[in-house]
């Protein structure tokens, strides 16, 4: 099955390519970026290419991976959303990472609504995870906003690791 691209009022999310390495490599070492996500790693090239390369199978078998997110008009990167494999064991959870230039504009909600949307419809996954690091005041509101419910905490290197989950019955009721 054809993996679809999303398009939402201000933003075209399409599936990560072998093409955009390059531009997510640069996004991947901005130091707000890396910080929250990487835990202040600046990754190697081949990382993100195995990166991508494990975006593509997951969309291939899962329907959903991870979508480079670019601006309606002109297509500018604006960042990253979608969904990956976190922990050990792992478990597939949906990420958002936008360029701090974009911070701000609601577009990380925009983006992860329509993430959810494709995860819950296409994807079949139910109830939908996530975490995130406990500093990242961010995320932790737009978690908030969007419905997901606290499930655990655990001790992280940069603090607590806060784990949650939205059912596709509270999304579709927000």
């Amino acid at each position: 099955m054809p993996v679809a691209n999303v398009t939402t009022e201000r933003l075209k999310l399409r599936p990560v390519a072998p093409a955009d390495g390059a531009a997510l490599e640069a996004l991947f070492a901005d130091p707000v970026v890396r910080r929250w996500l990487l835990d202040d790693t600046i990754m190697p090239r081949a990382w993100i290419d195995e990166v991508i390369a494990q975006s593509e199978a997951d969309f291939a078998a899962r329907r959903c991976g991870l979508w480079r997110v670019g601006a309606a008009e002109g297509d500018a990167l604006v960042g990253v959303v979608g969904y990956r494999d976190f922990f050990e064991p792992p478990v597939f959870e949906i990420l958002w990472l936008l360029h701090p230039d974009h911070h701000g504009q609601g577009l990380a909600e925009e983006a992860v609504r329509a993430a959810l949307r494709h995860g819950f419809e296409a994807g079949g996954l139910d109830p939908i995870r996530a975490s995130t690091d406990a500093p990242n005041e961010a995320s932790i509101r737009l978690a908030g906003r969007l419905g997901f419910q606290e499930t655990g905490r655990e001790p992280g290197p940069g603090g607590d690791t806060i784990h949650y989950a939205l059912a596709r019955a509270a999304f579709e009721a927000r």
